[in-house]
């Protein structure tokens, strides 16, 4: 079926799906198109840095976000993997020390794409636009 929209994004990850609802926001309409059937329930990326925090503050997502958010989340090492010993891979405070205080938003936080997804999709769609799963553009 042909249809015809001002803008088609392609790919209903958090990218995609935050593009549809910011450009509904500002009254731009659109259609969102994913291969995937559903969205994608395990979790893949994992941090937000504090200018993505900032973008879905400005959807109205902040409080949505911060509920299911943790701190960044680290790497361990250890000397074998059935090992009870493990220390921490990198100094997680000290990287994001200089970023303290250039936002409202910390400097990062733990939310898994399997979290934020579905928030994003929920927001999308209450502002209107077109989301549709099971589907891959033809030229």
């Amino acid at each position: 079926m042909a249809s015809r929209v001002p803008v088609l994004i392609v790919g209903a990850g958090a990218a995609g799906l935050a593009t549809s609802a910011l450009l509904a926001k500002y009254g731009v309409r659109s259609m969102l198109i994913e291969k995937r059937r559903e969205v994608f329930i395990y979790p893949k990326a994992r941090n937000l840095s504090f200018r993505s925090l900032e973008i879905l503050r400005g959807l109205g997502l902040s409080d949505q976000v911060h509920a299911v958010a943790d701190g960044v989340s680290g790497m361990v090492v250890k000397p074998t993997l059935n090992s009870v010993d493990q220390a921490p891979a990198m100094d997680i405070d000290a990287i994001f020390a200089p970023f303290v205080g250039l936002s409202p938003e910390p400097p990062a936080q733990y939310c898994p794409q399997s979290k934020l997804e579905p928030m994003l999709l929920a927001d999308t769609r209450r502002r209107g636009s077109e989301v549709r799963y099971g589907t891959e553009p033809r030229a």
